[in-house]
């Protein structure tokens, strides 16, 4: 994995302005986009973002929890997609954990790991909320990528 992007919904549409902007300054002009079919609302398969074209694939084999992005240069990227329904903590730990140069794992077993220290921790987050202690997300959290 090269990182992570936590998208506001699935509308991939709706979505490619901001994720262009996020990966200008990390991987480029983005030139094409390969996504799983079933985890996105159905979209063009080309599409202009700012000034450019991109094209957009959809394959069912795809990784639910991945983003295929390739930048006008040729560099190549995976991304673990944070699902948008994603609680903030989970979510930023999830974004950090992705882009760690030492991270050996799939979308998948970052994702079952997301999922399983939220089960966890729920209670504990749920004391901490009563109390005061638990910040809603802001829209520089949401739409965040590592």
């Amino acid at each position: 994995m090269d990182g992570a992007w936590w998208p506001h919904s699935d509308d991939l549409s709706a979505e490619l302005d901001g994720l262009e902007t996020l990966l200008a300054g990390r991987a480029g002009v983005l030139a094409r986009l390969t996504y799983c079919m079933t985890a996105w609302q159905p979209i063009e398969g080309r599409r202009r973002v700012k000034d450019h074209p991109v094209r957009l694939d959809g394959y069912h084999y795809q990784s639910v929890g991945t983003l295929g992005v390739r930048s006008l240069d040729g560099t190549r990227r995976i991304l673990v997609v944070v699902p948008p329904e994603t609680d903030p903590v989970s979510a930023r730990a999830l974004l950090y954990r992705a882009s760690e140069r030492s991270n050996m794992l799939t979308a998948e077993e970052l994702l079952t790991a997301a999922s399983r220290a939220v089960s966890g921790t729920s209670e504990a987050l749920q004391s901490w909320d009563s109390e005061g202690g638990h910040a809603s997300p802001t829209e520089a959290d949401i739409g965040c990528l590592y």
